[in-house]
């Protein structure tokens, strides 16, 4: 049995990864978020967990952090993907430079990406909420998050 260490890393570049690069690039010109999808489903599998439109309105600053940002890069909000990894420093740039690129790209035409281990949706209405994990550091750094952290938005439990 492989340990993690020697397991084969599947999001990792292949041969193809210029062409995988510029054909999503083509279907994000298109503006079809479902064709989207599922390009990212087929070369990279398990990699996007969920999408959903909105933060809940529990956590209005995030939606008005991702609104400040898309307004400085001339779009408008999109949706908020969920995906198992995001890779940040220079050497996973090198391995995963087309999932690096996805992010890129997605976040240049409004789209905000987010770690499924750091965001889950509201069992109710399916708006982003954070993690206990998230919401815990969130209320540390003194942001304006909830007195006490839930799976369903304060909204959708009256």
């Amino acid at each position: 049995m492989n340990s993690p260490s020697n397991s084969p890393d599947i999001y990792e570049d292949g041969p193809n990864s210029e062409q995988i690069i510029c054909d999503f690039k083509n279907i994000l010109d298109r503006n079809n978020p479902l064709e989207m999808q599922e390009f990212i489903e087929n070369n990279y599998p398990g990699w996007l967990c969920g999408v959903t439109d909105e933060y809940s309105h529990d956590y209005s600053f995030l939606a008005n952090n991702w609104k400040i940002i898309c307004d400085k890069i001339k779009t408008r909000p999109q949706r908020i993907i969920t995906v198992k990894r995001v890779f940040f420093d220079k050497k996973d740039n090198v391995r995963h430079h087309t999932i690096m690129t996805f992010c890129e790209e997605l976040t240049r035409k409004g789209y905000v990406i987010r770690r499924m281990d750091e965001f889950i949706n509201c069992s109710v209405c399916y708006k982003a909420l954070p993690t206990y994990e998230l919401w815990e550091h969130m209320k540390q750094k003194g942001l304006p998050v909830p007195p006490e952290w839930d799976t369903v938005c304060s909204g959708c439990k009256k």
